[in-house]
């Protein structure tokens, strides 16, 4: 006896809506990193007033310090210029870097699930955190500057 089998044709609308969603599963970074994260901005010593700058632009402000803000991800650096009465302004950099996520855009997504992380932002990312340092603008004595800079050595030792 011989046994037909009727090949089964799935709709086109089903098709459509399974590749549309596999699309929309591609953009990897997007969806689990995100496209904005936190960032904390810590200046020592606390208290001070702190500027995030984008491209000339101000993204976000932490007032006071320590502080955490959510910004939106670029493939521009921020730039962090904190002031504090009596004290001088002092400035950082987050250096924006690529997100390791992005490649499982490139063996699963492809250039789809890049070009939509790409121009999400989520292919990039901050430091979590930052510390400033803001010096007094003067010292009671050259012992109390002294210890002030060594306390600073010390760290970045």
């Amino acid at each position: 006896m011989l046994t037909f089998i009727k090949k089964v044709r799935r709709p086109r609308a089903i098709q459509a809506l399974a590749a549309f969603g596999l699309m929309g599963l591609t953009a990897c970074s997007s969806i689990v990193e995100g496209t904005d994260q936190s960032i904390t901005v810590i200046t020592n010593p606390a208290g001070a007033s702190c500027n995030l700058e984008r491209q000339g632009t101000s993204i976000a402000v932490v007032n006071p310090t320590p502080g955490t803000v959510n910004v939106d991800k670029s493939k521009h650096s921020i730039a962090v210029l904190c002031s504090k009465p009596d004290h001088e302004t002092s400035a950082g950099t987050l250096a924006s870097s690529f997100e390791g996520m992005t490649f499982g855009n490139i063996l699963i997504g492809g250039i789809v699930g890049l070009a939509i992380d790409a121009s999400s932002g989520a292919i990039n990312k901050y430091p979590e955190s930052i510390t400033i340092t803001v010096p007094p603008v003067s010292f009671p004595t050259a012992k109390a500057r002294d210890a002030f800079y060594n306390s600073l050595k010390t760290e970045v030792a």
